[in-house]
């Protein structure tokens, strides 16, 4: 193997080294923008560091993967679905 060679090989482990960690950020932000839409702009808005806002949400994820969602029962449906109803009727607001 010539240097030339060897030189080329280098630059090119080095640019492939270089490019995994931008690639994955990219992919993480991307994946982010995704799942939480508005949140997101809204967070990086607020925070005024796009890296503040994505630990943010990246915290509010392993927060909320430990939940366990269950469905409720019909009967709690209908209650929440009466609770609902009279939280949305006019004449029970403007009083």
């Amino acid at each position: 193997m010539s240097p030339t060679e060897a030189v080329l090989i280098v630059l090119v482990v080095l640019v492939v080294v270089a490019a995994v960690p931008v690639i994955w950020v990219a992919s993480r932000r991307q994946a982010q923008r995704t799942r939480f839409g508005p949140e997101y702009a809204r967070l990086v808005e607020e925070q005024r560091s796009r890296a503040a806002a994505e630990r943010d949400l990246r915290e509010h994820e392993r927060r909320h993967e430990v939940l366990t969602l269950t469905r409720p029962s019909a009967e709690a449906r209908r209650r929440y679905a009466t609770a609902w109803e009279e939280i949305e009727d006019p004449d029970v607001t403007s009083r």
